[in-house]
């Protein structure tokens, strides 16, 4: 995405709505295969422009507990500071895109691609109480109970099962 700053100069604040393709932003489309929903406010304060973009799509997952696919919602939201080269005093904590005062253009497009790729959270769940897989059957235990035998107990830890029940035997005192 392409925001063409000239025109943005000394105009205040403009929004612009825009949907375009998850492949237009080089994101993977066999797991975003929803369109990318773009939301951008863009504030003039004189000295720099500030952009607030909140991004909005589904991505195909896979849940990390019992294997199902499903659609995950992903939103991101992003602020980018666009400095004019000619003022490079600035050393703020957001992300900064300097840019050309004779050809005020720049292109967010990798900073709205890798917003969307780190907005996926890490461990990836169906819901939030998934129960998953059994692990010696295989059932998915959000549907149905397992049917294996119950674990034969080790009689090393025994000791400490012991030593637990007499805490709270005496903490029931």
């Amino acid at each position: 995405m392409i925001l063409k700053l000239h025109s943005m100069r000394q105009r205040g604040m403009i929004e612009i709505q825009a949907e375009k393709e998850a492949s237009d932003y080089d994101l993977p489309p066999d797991e975003f295969k929803h369109p990318l929903n773009i939301s951008v406010c863009l504030q003039d304060t004189g000295e720099y422009i500030e952009a607030d973009i909140k991004l909005r799509s589904f991505k195909q997952a896979v849940c990390d507990r019992c294997l199902k696919e499903f659609m995950l919602a992903v939103n991101a939201d992003l602020r980018l500071l666009m400095i004019p080269g000619n003022r490079q005093r600035w050393s703020w904590q957001d992300d900064v895109l300097l840019f050309s005062p004779d050809n005020p253009e720049v292109d967010i497009s990798p900073h709205l691609r890798d917003a969307m790729m780190l907005a996926a959270p890490m461990k990836i769940l169906c819901k939030e109480d998934c129960r998953g897989l059994c692990p010696g059957c295989g059932a998915d235990l959000n549907y149905e109970s397992c049917a294996c035998p119950p674990a034969a107990r080790d009689e090393r830890w025994q000791a400490l099962s012991d030593l637990r029940d007499k805490l709270l035997r005496n903490s029931d005192e």
